[in-house]
């Protein structure tokens, strides 16, 4: 019983230790979920920025920065030039770390799944041990509850070969006392052992 109690309560935290590890893991599949669209969303934005540079030409820096026309105009057009290029390091930046955040999370989201395996793994275990451990304490009480049959059975002989007994016993001591004569109750004092002087 203290068996069955043990795995009661084992299995009752495996449950518990389970329904976390789901809940932990339902929140990582939204966050890796998230973490997909956003990227998604990033890797679409940077194809379309690739597509129009491809669009517009294979002109270098040096080239655009030759066309301008003045100072003022190579000026502008060499701020314009950085910041489309700062533009696009953040953007590829924002790319590169999405992808870690989402492979960080995916990671998190599989050893979450990997641990819930494990715990389902083990708490089939524990209901298997505990099923075994209960046909265990059947089998024991069942041989128990015959072995109580035969002592009761051997206690109703024994009870019943102790009356017979008692009975032979009553019968004997009613038959020898008969056959010695009634028995005469004493006065109390004592009789004299023979007749005459003493």
């Amino acid at each position: 019983e203290s068996l069955v109690e043990e795995f009661s309560e084992r299995l009752r935290e495996v449950r518990t230790e389970l329904a976390l590890a789901r809940s932990r893991h339902e929140i990582l599949r939204q966050q890796v979920q998230e973490s997909r669209d956003k990227l998604q969303r990033k890797r679409r934005a940077l194809g379309y920025r690739l597509r129009e540079m491809e669009l517009e030409g294979n002109a270098t820096y040096l080239q655009v920065l030759l066309h301008a026309k003045s100072y003022t105009q190579f000026m502008t057009t060499s701020e314009y030039l950085q910041c489309v290029v700062d533009s696009q390091k953040k953007l590829i930046a924002a790319v590169q770390h999405e992808k870690e955040i989402f492979e960080h999370r995916r990671e998190a989201a599989q050893r979450t799944l990997n641990e819930i395996r494990g715990l389902e793994q083990d708490f089939r275990d524990k209901v298997s041990d505990l099923g075994r451990i209960q046909d265990k304490q059947a089998e024991l009480l069942a041989r128990i509850q015959t072995h109580r049959k035969r002592l009761q059975t051997y206690v109703s002989g024994l009870e019943h070969i102790s009356a017979e007994m008692e009975a032979k016993l009553q019968a004997t001591i009613k038959t020898r006392g008969a056959a010695l004569g009634p028995i005469i109750p004493g006065t109390g004092r004592f009789i004299w052992p023979v007749s005459g002087p003493v």
